[in-house]
Order: C-alpha cells, then sequence, then structure tokens
C-alpha cells in the first residue's frame, strides 16, 4: 500500500503469524512494527492519584510488561520468518516496537532504564509516537528523492531518445534536399541538351522536319483519296 510518500504493509501474513506494519524504504528493505503493547497498567497508574504506593506499583507493572512483550516480540523471529517465507524481499535486522503513548514510553524507561539495553540486545527498538513519526518522515523524504531521482532519469532517457528522432529526421530532410537538387541539375542538363544550337541541329530541327513531312504526306494522301472518289463517281 502507498500512502503519500510512504510505503508500507500492515497486517499481512498467516493468522499465528502476523506482523502488524511493514514499512519498505526506498532502498526497498522493509522494517517489521509491533504494535501490541498494553498501557493498561499505566492508564491506572496515572489514575492512582494520590495514592503514591498504588502508582508506583502500576508504573513497576508497566514496565514489566514492556519487558515481557520484548522478550516475546524476539521469541517471535518475525524477520527469520518473513525471510524464509519472501527470500527475495530484503528484512531489516531490526525490529520495531511500539508503545502509542510518549508519556508511556518515559514512564517505562524512567521506571527501568535497562529496558533499552535489553531491547537492543534482540534488535528491538522501542519506538513512541514522536519517535515513530521521525522515522517515517525519514523514510518519506528518501522516497521523494528516490522519485525525484527517477523523473530526473526517466526525462534524461526520453530526451536522450527525442534527441535521436529529430536527428534522424534532419538527417532524412537533407538526404531529401539534396536529391531534389541533383534531379533539378539533372533536368537543367537534360533541357539544356535539347535546346542548345548544337543539340538542336541534331535533334529538334530533324524531329520538326518529320513531323512537317509526316502533314504533308497526309495531305497528299487525303487528296488522292479525294480525286479516287470523284473519278468514281464521275464513271458511274
Amino acid at each position: 500500500r502507498r500512502s503519500s510518500d510512504l510505503h508500507y504493509f500492515s497486517q499481512q501474513g498467516t493468522a499465528a503469524f502476523r506482523p502488524d506494519v511493514q514499512v519498505l524504504d526506498a532502498q526497498g528493505r522493509i522494517m517489521v512494527i509491533d504494535a501490541k503493547t498494553s498501557l493498561a497498567d499505566y492508564i491506572e497508574a496515572c489514575n492512582s492519584g494520590c495514592d503514591e504506593a498504588a502508582r508506583k506499583a502500576h508504573l513497576a507493572a508497566h514496565a514489566a510488561l514492556l519487558e515481557r512483550q520484548i522478550r516475546t516480540l524476539h521469541n517471535a523471529g518475525y524477520v527469520r520468518k518473513l525471510r524464509q517465507e519472501n527470500p527475495d524481499k530484503e528484512y531489516l535486522d531490526i525490529v520495531g516496537l511500539f508503545i502509542p503513548s510518549d508519556a508511556a514510553y518515559a514512564a517505562a524507561l524512567a521506571e527501568k532504564p535497562s529496558l533499552w539495553q535489553l531491547a537492543k540486545d534482540f534488535n528491538i527498538i522501542l519506538v513512541s509516537p514522536q519517535t515513530l513519526l521521525g522515522y517515517l518522515t525519514v523514510v518519506s523524504l528518501a522516497w521523494r528523492q528516490a522519485t525525484a531521482e527517477k523523473n530526473q532519469l526517466e526525462i534524461a532517457r526520453q530526451g536522450e531518445l527525442l534527441l535521436k528522432y529529430v536527428n534522424s529526421f534532419l538527417v532524412a530532410v537533407e538526404n531529401l534536399g539534396k536529391t531534389l537538387e541533383k534531379a533539378q541539375e539533372e533536368y537543367q542538363t537534360l533541357k539544356k541538351s535539347l535546346t542548345e544550337s548544337s543539340r538542336e541541329q541534331n535533334i529538334v530541327r530533324p524531329a520538326k522536319k518529320l513531323m512537317a513531312l509526316g502533314i504533308r504526306l497526309e495531305e497528299r494522301n487525303a487528296k488522292k483519296r479525294s480525286m479516287f472518289l470523284d473519278d468514281s463517281s464521275t464513271a458511274g
């Protein structure tokens, strides 16, 4: 699926194995993001009011739940399974664990700072709305840059083809002009050969004489036919 300048896949896979989101970057690499973290304990901590003990207990439970989620995500082996199912695709080694609240994200790390290192050891990055937005912004900018570069390459390719076609057309026009010029020269040469005085003695004048003789011969024959007809009518 493509949304603006982001390419991503949501809820793809089998029922037992279905990452929440897969983000495709401009280099063709895919990052898997899991978004199954619960905020129930954090919400309870926020609602504890003046009960400090209850608040601390809920925050500890919130951090413990996030730790379990990190280990569960690591054991799920999303990247390994996706690579087996799609050997033609490139998956990043890092998997994102999305925590749907910046405050809940900060509270869990404040309660148990070692969660960040634990996630890092498992090739998992803890992602809050703010950090996810930053990552997606970088991906979006990279896609825009890649699209612009692709368009520039296509413009250059089409321009090169156009120049080739124009050059071929100009060459054909030039050749046609040369052919017409040559035909005109041959025409003028032929015309001169018929009208020049030296040639006229050999071609034009004899032709005119033949035409004149032909006309005279025809006139004589016509007169003979007329005389024959007159004699015939007299004899009758």
